[in-house]
């Protein structure tokens, strides 16, 4: 776990670190203020965390769903560095390549859980930090991109059709619900899990 351990420390220095450069340039350069750079690459040190992770505690004595698992990761890898070369990363957050990392999570998270399903410690799923902490990330890689996916794609052509707070207050609002729910599972898993369960 102390590669999870060392995930949140960075989510949580990353989040002051892009709030205070926010605030700084915002004062001084209006008009290029920007923190995206910080959660471009936060997003593919998250993906890479939890998709290696996962590749580890995977149990195929032919390694084949090791294999699969870390080609997948390679493509998140690709995926970003293509959207680099069309979008610059540090003005503009990678919409698409944060989608395809969610969609690559969810399916490395999957596979996880149906080998811990088939594994001879059914009995002990509800113990496992490693499915509890899944399980909160799956909510948030399927709920995020979704409203993110919304938010690129639907684009009225009257703007008086639709309703401006949805935008600007409501789905931030449930962004945010949706990252306290994940956090809660993920510090709940930590509490209910007993250590002997929990994966190096």
């Amino acid at each position: 776990m102390r590669l999870f351990l060392f995930l949140f420390w960075y989510i949580a220095i990353n989040d002051i670190l892009a709030f205070e450069y926010w605030e700084y340039y915002k004062k001084t350069s209006p008009t290029i203020v920007s923190n995206n750079i910080f959660y471009n690459i936060l997003d593919v040190i998250r993906f890479s965390v939890i998709i290696w992770i996962i590749k580890r505690n995977i149990n195929d004595p032919k390694k084949l769903r090791q294999r699969i698992v870390t080609v997948l990761l390679y493509t998140v890898w690709l995926f970003y560095l293509i959207n680099s070369l069309f979008e610059n990363p540090i003005r503009f957050f990678l919409d698409y390549s944060f989608i395809y990392g969610a969609i690559i999570t969810v399916i490395a998270i999957m596979y996880y859980s149906i080998d811990l399903i088939k594994s001879t410690q059914i009995s002990k799923i509800k113990k496992d930090l490693l499915l509890w902490i899944n399980i909160g990330f799956l909510i948030f890689n399927i709920s995020y991109p979704i409203i993110l996916a919304i938010q690129i794609f639907y684009e009225p052509s009257d703007l008086s059709e639709i309703d401006k707070k949805l935008f600007n207050i409501q789905l931030p609002i449930v962004i945010s619900i949706i990252s306290i729910v994940s956090n809660l599972i993920i510090i709940f898993g930590f509490i209910w899990s007993e250590k002997r369960h929990q994966h190096n």
